[in-house]
């Protein structure tokens, strides 16, 4: 699959109504994307939510970007390089974990 391919298909799949639900679900579940991962008591727990957090992070990077350029020595494909997210407390979601 190439890049183009890869971003067409992750756009396709999480702007269908089934898929914006999927990603709700996500959020519920592992709703580390806007908020801190720390876990004080258990360096595991951290580790685990960081995890679920990088996930959503990753799918929320392709969606917000646009189609990627090809590589500019034309040898292969530009690596997908996910920008940074900002934090929007207007966005942050109080009924996840």
């Amino acid at each position: 699959m190439t890049l183009e391919e890869r971003w067409h298909a992750y756009r396709n799949c999480f702007s269908s109504p089934d898929g914006q639900e999927v990603l709700r679900d996500l959020r519920y579940h592992f709703g580390y994307e806007k908020r801190s991962t720390i876990d004080a008591e258990s360096p595991h727990k951290t580790y685990a939510a960081e995890g679920q957090r990088t996930v959503l992070v990753f799918i929320r990077s392709i969606l917000d970007s646009p189609l990627p350029a090809p590589a500019e020595d034309g040898i292969g494909e530009a690596e997908f390089e996910p920008k940074p997210q900002e934090v929007d407390d207007d966005d942050f979601d109080a009924t996840g974990p």
